[in-house]
């Protein structure tokens, strides 16, 4: 992920998003209906989609997952007053460059976040196993919570990105360092095993 002051920009600009709005990209997720007995990642979609929605200064980007029914996310809103929906082909390096804020539930693209150094939030409600390789870390701020995506919302807004992502700086360098960055040319496949981990829980 490289961050481009002209594609950042031209991303806003694309998503006609306000240049003094906090922006908090969603990676959201896929999961299959034999799961949501005890992991339902629809109670956090929309507990993420009402917190966007009662904050004044905030933009919600939503890359829907491929296999994600988008109409089936959509129905979950009651406003869309601060949300946008993107296609879900598109690349999400590039909405990560743009974003002050990436919001995941144990997506790959969490490293992405965290090599283009975001302050990143991974709510994790009830039995959600799929983000345990990310709590690890404690890297990231854990929501339990509608309330706590709420509080987490207002303080963005009233403090600043920046000083919140400080403390959680190095956690995250950290965890880069072991998982992408080791030279010695296998750091895709740790992350292929990793995806292929979560795959089989």
């Amino acid at each position: 992920v490289r961050v481009n002051s002209s594609l950042i920009q031209k991303t806003k600009n694309q998503l006609d998003i306000p240049n003094d709005s906090v922006v908090i990209l969603f990676a959201s997720t896929y999961q299959q209906k034999e799961y949501a007995s005890f992991s339902n990642s629809d109670l956090m979609k929309k507990a993420i989609f009402n917190a966007a929605n009662k904050m004044d200064g905030l933009k919600l980007i939503v890359k829907p997952h491929p296999l994600e029914n988008v109409d089936e996310a959509r129905n979950m809103l009651t406003s869309e007053k601060n949300i946008i929906f993107t296609d879900s082909n598109v690349d999400i390096r590039n909405l990560i460059s743009a974003c002050d804020v990436f919001i995941g539930l144990g997506t790959t693209a969490t490293i992405d976040a965290m090599i283009a150094k975001k302050l990143i939030i991974c709510p994790v409600f009830g039995d959600w196993i799929w983000s345990d390789w990310i709590l690890e870390s404690e890297s990231t701020l854990v929501p339990r919570s509608e309330k706590e995506i709420e509080e987490i919302f207002i303080n963005i807004l009233r403090s600043s990105v920046e000083k919140i992502k400080v403390s959680f700086q190095p956690a995250q360098e950290k965890f880069i360092n072991e998982m992408v960055y080791k030279p010695d040319g296998f750091s895709s496949k740790r992350i292929s095993q990793l995806a292929h981990k979560l795959a089989k829980k």
